[in-house]
């Protein structure tokens, strides 16, 4: 996980791509702007009711939010789900030999990617799984 980018930063990033201000943003959450202010410059830690409720505003992992809050627990906890999911991807994606082998097609890596996005696929052979599966029912028309 990469110790360089906050919550704080994240957060910060999403208000304003949004175009809403620290007070809109503080009311959306249920908090005063001068917090959101503290948060987005890391002089605060938001409680774990408030985490979990800005990062499902965000749209990013609970897990992933509160270790971006609090790093000193991934020794704890594991390595993120998102370096796990990215792993397996990458392993698939740039296997050639496999990719041939399959005649896995643009649009069926489209689809894969996207399914990769929506949880945690830990094996680069889930992903051939799913596409057979999806092949089968397809086929079944």
């Amino acid at each position: 996980m990469s110790k360089t980018i906050s919550f704080g930063n994240h957060l910060s990033r999403w208000r304003e791509r949004e175009g809403l201000s620290q007070r809109e943003l503080a009311k959306i959450l249920g908090v005063q702007g001068s917090y959101v202010s503290y948060i987005e410059q890391n002089k605060r830690k938001p409680s774990l009711p408030l985490l979990l409720k800005a990062a499902s505003t965000i749209g990013i992992d609970a897990r992933e939010a509160f270790l971006l809050v609090h790093t000193e627990c991934e020794s704890f906890v594991g390595p993120s789900r998102k370096t796990v999911r990215e792993d397996a991807w990458t392993r698939f994606s740039s296997n050639r030999r496999v990719l041939l082998r399959w005649r896995v097609t643009r649009s069926e890596m489209l689809f894969l990617k996207r399914l990769n996005t929506l949880g945690t696929v830990t094996e680069p052979r889930s992903f051939l799984f799913v596409l057979n599966s999806v092949r089968q029912a397809l086929q079944e028309k």
